[in-house]
């Protein structure tokens, strides 16, 4: 979730622990890979949460020190400690189009533009 001060706020209750769940699927696969992916009823999520995989936020790994892969699962899932201040970080911000394989790129953020 983001908030107006370009933060990504993380979960406090979520599979993994504490943090800010990010993943490496790509904004042309599937909506039904990235549900199944990033909730543990994915097929269950399907119609409920559909619209929240409308919107990329493409960070640069370096640009998150702390960042780690979640072991033990299936699922391509990576957990950054706390919250992502995007005001600090180059990102992308993409919209999908469902069923699909291209996306359009809405924003491009460069941290040296403040």
């Amino acid at each position: 979730m983001m908030d107006n001060d370009d933060y990504i706020f993380g979960g406090k209750d979520a599979a993994f622990g504490t943090g800010t769940y990010l993943t490496k699927i790509p904004p042309s696969a599937p909506t039904s890979a990235i549900l199944y992916n990033n909730y543990d009823d994915g097929m269950a999520m399907m119609k409920k949460s559909q619209r929240k995989t409308d919107y990329v936020i493409a960070i640069p790994e370096d640009h998150l020190p702390g960042i780690r892969k979640m072991t033990g699962t299936r699922r391509d899932v990576y957990l950054y400690p706390g919250e992502v201040n995007l005001g600090h970080i180059d990102y992308d911000i993409w919209r999908r189009k469902d069923n699909k394989r291209k996306g359009k790129k809405l924003l491009c953020w460069k941290a040296s533009e403040e």
